[in-house]
């Protein structure tokens, strides 16, 4: 099973009380995808990269008012961080991924409840998936510092 993500959305609390996690939002699920359109012929680009919608899905929290009201109104989110954490040897929980996103808009919120009938899906709680649209990303690998980052501002 995956270890969750965790998310700091800036201005926007969110509902985890672990130590060194306080005030993040829980991420159960994560959908992104980048691409360059290429010919169906030759593969040669046909344009620039594409950037997806950022998705991710949470359970119910206090960041949701908060997010439909960015959705409602329009409202522009300085800038996120997702922390992906593994297990060490040691088994302590270390972050060794990072996506940070800056100028980030809500523009899409699905509500998610799984069919109560259903007994395969009676450990599953109340849901939402979000979706971001950003105009910079930034990629980082923290063993080595290493990182990679795109802007819809800059020409490629």
């Amino acid at each position: 099973m995956p270890t969750p993500a965790y998310m700091k959305i800036e201005g926007i609390p969110g509902s985890v009380e672990v130590s060194g996690r306080e005030e993040t939002v829980q991420i159960l699920a994560f959908d992104h995808k980048l691409h360059i359109p290429v010919d169906r012929k030759d593969g040669k680009p046909t344009g620039t990269r594409v950037h997806g919608n950022f998705y991710f899905t949470k359970t119910y929290d206090k960041s949701s008012p908060e997010l439909y009201n960015c959705l409602c109104q329009g409202k522009d989110i300085p800038k996120i961080e997702l922390f992906w954490y593994e297990i060490k040897p040691s088994g302590s929980e270390e972050v060794y991924f990072t996506h940070t996103l800056e100028d980030v808009r809500v523009v899409e919120i699905n509500a998610i409840m799984p069919d109560v009938d259903d007994p395969a899906k009676e450990n599953y709680k109340h849901m939402e998936r979000v979706g971001f649209r950003y105009k910079k990303i930034t990629w980082k690998y923290e063993e080595g510092n290493i990182e990679s980052s795109d802007s819809w501002l800059e020409d490629r």
